[in-house]
Protein backbone atom coordinates (compact mmCIF):
# COMPACT_ATOMS: atom_id res chain seq x y z
CA UNK A 1 0.00 0.00 0.00
CA UNK A 2 2.96 2.50 0.55
CA UNK A 3 4.07 2.05 -2.89
CA UNK A 4 0.44 2.79 -4.55
CA UNK A 5 -1.43 5.84 -5.01
CA UNK A 6 -3.88 6.47 -2.23
CA UNK A 7 -7.08 6.76 -4.92
CA UNK A 8 -6.44 2.87 -5.72
CA UNK A 9 -6.26 1.39 -1.99
CA UNK A 10 -9.95 0.97 -1.78
CA UNK A 11 -9.68 -1.17 -4.84
CA UNK A 12 -6.65 -3.14 -3.86
CA UNK A 13 -7.71 -4.24 -0.79
CA UNK A 14 -11.12 -5.18 -2.69
CA UNK A 15 -9.13 -7.22 -4.96
CA UNK A 16 -6.78 -9.11 -2.60
CA UNK A 17 -10.18 -9.67 -0.15
CA UNK A 18 -12.42 -11.27 -3.78
CA UNK A 19 -8.88 -13.34 -4.37
CA UNK A 20 -8.23 -14.80 -1.39
CA UNK A 21 -11.20 -15.57 -0.11
CA UNK A 22 -11.52 -19.37 -0.92
CA UNK A 23 -7.57 -19.64 1.17
CA UNK A 24 -9.84 -17.41 4.00
CA UNK A 25 -12.63 -19.77 3.93
CA UNK A 26 -10.35 -22.65 4.24
CA UNK A 27 -8.44 -21.50 7.05
CA UNK A 28 -11.52 -21.12 9.00
CA UNK A 29 -12.70 -24.91 8.88
CA UNK A 30 -10.12 -25.92 11.73
CA UNK A 31 -12.21 -24.16 14.43
CA UNK A 32 -15.13 -26.22 12.99
CA UNK A 33 -16.46 -29.80 13.69
CA UNK A 34 -15.62 -32.12 10.69
CA UNK A 35 -18.78 -34.69 9.30
CA UNK A 36 -17.70 -37.38 6.85
CA UNK A 37 -19.43 -36.80 3.16
CA UNK A 38 -18.17 -40.82 2.39
CA UNK A 39 -17.08 -39.40 -1.33
CA UNK A 40 -19.99 -36.52 -2.36
CA UNK A 41 -19.29 -33.14 -0.20
CA UNK A 42 -16.75 -32.54 -2.57
CA UNK A 43 -19.32 -32.01 -5.29
CA UNK A 44 -22.63 -29.88 -5.60
CA UNK A 45 -23.69 -32.31 -8.44
CA UNK A 46 -23.85 -35.48 -6.37
CA UNK A 47 -24.78 -33.96 -2.97
CA UNK A 48 -28.07 -32.46 -4.67
CA UNK A 49 -28.63 -35.98 -6.14
CA UNK A 50 -27.83 -37.61 -2.94
CA UNK A 51 -30.23 -35.18 -1.60
CA UNK A 52 -33.09 -36.00 -3.84
CA UNK A 53 -32.60 -39.68 -3.52
CA UNK A 54 -32.84 -39.36 0.08
CA UNK A 55 -34.66 -36.77 1.02
CA UNK A 56 -32.28 -35.01 2.93
CA UNK A 57 -30.67 -31.75 2.26
CA UNK A 58 -26.75 -32.91 2.59
CA UNK A 59 -25.50 -29.49 2.12
CA UNK A 60 -25.98 -29.00 5.73
CA UNK A 61 -22.88 -31.15 6.91
CA UNK A 62 -20.50 -29.59 4.50
CA UNK A 63 -17.86 -26.71 5.92
CA UNK A 64 -19.46 -24.44 3.85
CA UNK A 65 -22.92 -24.52 5.36
CA UNK A 66 -20.88 -24.29 8.70
CA UNK A 67 -19.13 -21.90 7.59
CA UNK A 68 -22.15 -19.70 7.57
CA UNK A 69 -21.93 -19.34 11.34
CA UNK A 70 -18.69 -17.62 11.09
CA UNK A 71 -20.04 -15.36 8.80
CA UNK A 72 -19.26 -16.74 5.48
CA UNK A 73 -21.97 -16.93 3.26
CA UNK A 74 -21.95 -20.34 1.34
CA UNK A 75 -23.75 -19.05 -1.95
CA UNK A 76 -21.61 -15.55 -2.45
CA UNK A 77 -18.29 -16.49 -0.72
CA UNK A 78 -15.78 -18.45 -2.69
CA UNK A 79 -14.80 -21.30 -1.20
CA UNK A 80 -11.49 -23.40 -2.65
CA UNK A 81 -11.30 -26.76 -4.09
CA UNK A 82 -9.56 -27.14 -0.75
CA UNK A 83 -12.60 -26.69 1.16
CA UNK A 84 -14.57 -29.03 -0.83
CA UNK A 85 -12.30 -31.99 -0.74
CA UNK A 86 -12.17 -31.31 3.09
CA UNK A 87 -16.14 -32.20 3.35
CA UNK A 88 -15.13 -35.53 2.57
CA UNK A 89 -11.14 -36.10 3.85
CA UNK A 90 -11.02 -33.38 6.72
CA UNK A 91 -8.28 -30.47 5.99
CA UNK A 92 -5.56 -32.90 6.47
CA UNK A 93 -6.43 -35.26 3.66
CA UNK A 94 -6.42 -32.42 1.74
CA UNK A 95 -2.48 -32.64 1.41
CA UNK A 96 -2.97 -36.70 0.57
CA UNK A 97 -5.78 -35.76 -1.89
CA UNK A 98 -3.50 -33.08 -3.93
CA UNK A 99 -0.51 -34.99 -4.05
CA UNK A 100 -2.39 -37.55 -5.39
CA UNK A 101 -3.53 -35.48 -7.96
CA UNK A 102 -0.44 -33.85 -8.73
CA UNK A 103 0.96 -37.37 -9.41
CA UNK A 104 -2.12 -38.26 -12.03
CA UNK A 105 -1.88 -34.64 -13.70
CA UNK A 106 1.88 -35.44 -14.04
CA UNK A 107 0.54 -38.78 -15.45
CA UNK A 108 -1.39 -37.31 -18.18
CA UNK A 109 0.68 -35.02 -19.22
CA UNK A 110 3.14 -37.38 -20.01
CA UNK A 111 0.13 -39.76 -21.47
CA UNK A 112 0.03 -36.54 -23.54
CA UNK A 113 3.50 -35.07 -24.54
CA UNK A 114 5.37 -38.21 -24.81
CA UNK A 115 3.24 -40.91 -25.34
CA UNK A 116 0.57 -38.93 -27.51
CA UNK A 117 -2.55 -40.89 -26.24
CA UNK A 118 -5.79 -39.40 -27.26
CA UNK A 119 -7.89 -39.94 -24.49
CA UNK A 120 -5.57 -38.18 -22.47
CA UNK A 121 -5.82 -34.72 -24.61
CA UNK A 122 -9.87 -34.39 -22.72
CA UNK A 123 -8.64 -35.08 -19.59
CA UNK A 124 -5.70 -32.65 -19.77
CA UNK A 125 -7.96 -29.66 -20.65
CA UNK A 126 -9.55 -30.65 -17.27
CA UNK A 127 -6.79 -31.10 -15.35
CA UNK A 128 -6.15 -27.58 -16.88
CA UNK A 129 -9.30 -25.92 -15.65
CA UNK A 130 -9.14 -27.74 -12.21
CA UNK A 131 -5.57 -26.63 -11.10
CA UNK A 132 -6.73 -22.62 -12.67
CA UNK A 133 -9.60 -22.74 -10.26
CA UNK A 134 -8.22 -24.82 -7.32
CA UNK A 135 -8.34 -21.37 -5.20
CA UNK A 136 -11.70 -20.39 -6.14
CA UNK A 137 -13.77 -23.54 -6.42
CA UNK A 138 -14.23 -27.05 -7.29
CA UNK A 139 -14.78 -26.24 -10.86
CA UNK A 140 -14.48 -29.50 -12.56
CA UNK A 141 -16.62 -31.56 -9.71
CA UNK A 142 -19.69 -29.41 -9.20
CA UNK A 143 -20.37 -29.37 -12.62
CA UNK A 144 -22.48 -32.53 -14.04
CA UNK A 145 -20.73 -32.23 -17.48
CA UNK A 146 -17.10 -31.69 -16.28
CA UNK A 147 -17.80 -34.34 -13.62
CA UNK A 148 -19.37 -36.86 -15.84
CA UNK A 149 -16.45 -36.32 -18.51
CA UNK A 150 -13.55 -36.43 -15.93
CA UNK A 151 -15.03 -39.67 -14.41
CA UNK A 152 -15.83 -41.25 -17.56
CA UNK A 153 -12.58 -40.95 -19.39
CA UNK A 154 -10.90 -41.87 -16.34
CA UNK A 155 -12.66 -44.96 -16.27
CA UNK A 156 -12.32 -45.81 -19.98
CA UNK A 157 -8.84 -45.35 -19.76
CA UNK A 158 -8.43 -47.23 -16.80
CA UNK A 159 -10.35 -50.19 -18.68
CA UNK A 160 -8.20 -50.06 -21.46
CA UNK A 161 -5.22 -50.10 -20.29
CA UNK A 162 -6.52 -53.22 -17.85
CA UNK A 163 -7.94 -54.79 -21.50
CA UNK A 164 -10.90 -54.61 -19.46
CA UNK A 165 -12.26 -52.87 -22.54
CA UNK A 166 -10.96 -53.48 -25.87
CA UNK A 167 -9.73 -50.77 -28.35
CA UNK A 168 -9.15 -50.99 -31.92
CA UNK A 169 -5.44 -51.64 -31.81
CA UNK A 170 -5.90 -54.74 -29.47
CA UNK A 171 -8.47 -56.12 -31.43
CA UNK A 172 -6.10 -56.03 -34.54
CA UNK A 173 -3.72 -57.80 -32.78
CA UNK A 174 -6.09 -60.86 -31.75
CA UNK A 175 -7.39 -61.15 -35.24
CA UNK A 176 -3.71 -61.19 -37.05
CA UNK A 177 -2.35 -63.64 -35.04
CA UNK A 178 -2.27 -66.72 -36.73
CA UNK A 179 -2.76 -69.67 -34.65
CA UNK A 180 -0.12 -72.61 -34.93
Amino acid sequence: MKISPEFLHPTLIYLTSYLTQGYYAFSRIIELQWTPMFGIGNSMFLMSNFSDLFNNDMFQYTYQSKLALKGIDPMSAWHSFYTWIANDVHWIGVLIIMFLLGRFFAFVVKKCVVEKEIIAYPLLCLMFILIFYLPGNNQVFSQPVTFMAFWVLSLYWIMIKKRIVFTRSVWGMLINKNPG
